[in-house]
């Protein structure tokens, strides 16, 4: 792994695509840039952001509230990526965190993403940001549009599929991570298409082109949690999320295909 930063350029690392992060097509899934966006953030952490590993070793965090990944192309095995990371802007108590992916070998550009956290002290508290984190990044890459199409409110009989939260969905934080909340709703776009769904023919079966996430409540071992998906309709098709445990909304997502 290489990591390089100077005063123009993001924070950036090179790897390699994994065998073990492919799905059945042999494709880098949605939910795995997910968790490439997230390595950039704690890599960025850790390399620049010293003073920020010491407050987390008090107890304060980071909570994801949202994210936005748009997919331009695709990723197999043992493809050379670089991840650039950057702070888009911040508030009192958010931040806002930029990432791209380019091929190292021709530096084209197959996806970039945002991702919304808040600052939370010992008490889960939002707090204020420590002053390492007060100022964004500026002169770095233009970002493609990653505003979400609108999100209608669920219908009365949507498609629903259910899921049991496992040990092994958690993060260190106690809570399902927040990539797998995208391969809930990918594995119920998938059911749900091939039951027509969203339209005749599979409509909505494709490759993930663009994802919106909403984290609203933690979800965390053993939990039920109950996935409804209904089409929302445009072009590209926009299909609409929500995650419910009992009656309490946990996220809610927009995805095109």
């Amino acid at each position: 792994m290489v990591i390089t930063r100077n005063i123009v350029n993001p924070f950036n690392i090179v790897f390699n695509s994994r065998g073990y992060e492919l799905d059945a097509e042999g494709i880098v899934p949605a939910h795995v840039l997910l968790r490439y966006m997230e390595h950039l953030r704690w890599e960025y952490t850790r390399r620049d952001l010293r003073e920020l590993v010491a407050l987390f070793r008090q107890g304060y965090t980071f909570v994801v509230v949202s994210q936005a990944l748009r997919i331009s192309g695709d990723i197999g095995l043992a493809i050379p990526i670089r991840g650039n990371l950057w702070i888009g802007r911040t508030g009192r108590s958010s931040i806002v965190f930029q990432h791209t992916f380019h091929h190292v070998d021709n530096g084209e550009l197959f996806a970039a993403g945002s991702t919304v956290v808040v600052f939370l002290a010992p008490d889960n508290v939002p707090t204020r940001l420590p002053d390492i984190l007060e100022q964004a990044d500026t002169d770095l890459p233009m970002m493609p549009d990653l505003t979400p199409p609108e999100f209608t409110e669920m219908p009365p009989a949507p498609f629903e599929r259910s899921y049991r939260v496992r040990t092994g969905d958690l993060d260190l934080q106690g809570h399902m991570n927040q990539a797998n909340y995208a391969a809930f709703y990918d594995d119920t776009r998938q059911a749900a298409a091939g039951q027509n769904v969203y339209g005749p023919d599979g409509a909505g079966i494709g490759r993930i082109r663009f994802l919106h996430l909403d984290y609203v409540r933690p979800a965390t071992t053993g939990e039920k949690l109950v996935v409804a998906t209904w089409p929302i309709g445009g072009k590209p098709l926009s299909l609409g999320f929500a995650m419910h445990r009992n009656d309490a909304l946990i996220s809610r997502a927009v995805i095109q295909a």
